[in-house]
């Protein structure tokens, strides 16, 4: 059922450990406290700039005023086996000579029992991860990301500026500032007043959930006009011949589409904690679709934590 490849791929893709060491980052650092990072490749140089050790995940922060590091190493080797005991034994060497405060060991082959007792001896924290087939996932996880993708096309804007008196008999039109140009006093709900601009007003608009109920997903792109003020309670200047006038409207002729999004489940994979048994049920499984590096929104990851029981959530978090 396993496969331990981390994408979806054919069994004979090259195992790197790149990609275990980006699903063991992404798991650890779900739940970091306020202000620790979790950095990958961490390089160690001594005095005269030679590169003494290389971490694959380092973790840090404070905690009151000490300061605290956690060091991650993953393991993906299939044609060995299971991670052994001497494996584990170097992290905890690793952890004494570079003063770490936890050693968390990731394997994505499972461990041998001497190196699930020397973990156990030893205060090795040990994870497995495996990676889960389309055969597993069939009539569970949707091999398209579960996404719809909107689109929202501007080919007009017009604005109804409030008049001066007479001005109605003087001239026909107003000179309009670039549509990427912030230069349009926005009047806040609040009081506060920020420059913004035409692109910025459109992209108010089309963040209103109502404007899309009638759009059909998968359909042909549905022309409209948008009127600011119709769906947004803000009030707008306009700098025109050097003086700000007051908004009345402003129109937008668009086309607003909605799509399925295109992205392909690329990766699926459990992490389990080792030490409780080879086959232990999994505490998080992480999903993720991605598409062409191009596009605006080109990968979603999901992770799926199991619950923890009510009020015995190690961090007050639920």
């Amino acid at each position: 059922m396993k496969k331990n490849n981390y994408g979806l791929q054919s069994s004979s893709q090259p195992h790197d450990g790149k990609g275990l060491e980006r699903i063991a980052a992404l798991m650890e650092g779900l739940e970091l406290p306020e202000g620790f990072v979790c950095r990958r490749n961490d390089r160690v140089f001594d005095d005269s700039g030679v590169q003494v050790a290389e971490f694959d995940i380092v973790i840090e922060g404070r905690i009151g005023t000490a300061p605290v590091r956690c060091l991650i190493e993953c393991r993906d080797r299939p044609s060995q086996g299971p991670a052994d005991g001497a494996w584990i034994e170097q992290l905890v060497g690793r952890r004494s000579t570079h003063g770490f405060a936890a050693v968390v060991a990731v394997s994505s082959t499972g461990f041998t029992p001497a190196a699930r007792n020397v973990a156990q001896r030893s205060g090795i924290v040990i994870r497995r991860v495996d990676e889960l087939t389309r055969a597993d996932l069939e009539g569970v996880v949707p091999q398209t990301a579960p996404l719809i993708q909107r689109r929202a096309m501007k080919s007009g804007i017009s604005v109804v500026i409030v008049a001066h008196p007479g001005e109605l008999d003087q001239r026909t039109s107003l000179p309009l500032p670039r549509a990427d140009e912030r230069v349009i006093v926005e009047r806040r709900p609040n009081g506060e007043e920020v420059r913004v601009s035409f692109d910025d007003i459109f992209g108010q608009l089309t963040g209103a959930e109502e404007i899309w109920n009638d759009v059909p997903i998968g359909g042909r792109p549905v022309a409209r006009q948008l009127v600011a003020y119709r769906h947004l309670a803000i009030q707008h200047r306009l700098p025109i011949d050097g003086s700000l006038r007051d908004v009345a409207e402003i129109r937008f002729d668009c086309t607003l589409e909605q799509e399925p999004s295109p992205m392909l489940l690329t990766l699926a994979a459990d992490y389990s904690d080792a030490a409780v048994s080879p086959s232990a049920d999994a505490e998080r499984r992480v999903l993720e679709w991605t598409g062409n590096p191009n596009d605006r929104i080109n990968r979603l990851t999901v992770v799926l934590q199991k619950g923890r029981p009510e009020g015995n959530s190690s961090d007050g978090r639920r």
